[in-house]
């Protein structure tokens, strides 16, 4: 039975994934990304759909760091 609900709650995340626009999709890894608590089964369900999607994610954490960068240098 719990393998059953697994299954059902792993393809409504993977369905809801192939829905999201790709600006979404990278939103959510990088929150992903941020949580300690994270399930890794999830995180590696986002960097497929990203791949699939031919999304780089070594940009992503490019931009992440550029942006990290940016707001250490600006004032507050």
């Amino acid at each position: 039975m719990f393998a059953v609900y697994s299954l059902r709650k792993e393809h409504k995340k993977a369905i809801i994934m192939k829905t999201l626009a790709d600006k979404d999709l990278v939103n959510a890894y990088r929150s992903a990304k941020k949580l300690s608590d994270a399930d890794p089964h999830f995180l590696t369900l986002l960097e497929t759909e990203l791949k699939r999607r031919s999304i780089s994610i070594d940009s992503i954490k490019e931009q992440e760091k550029s942006a990290m960068a940016n707001q250490k240098k600006s004032p507050r």
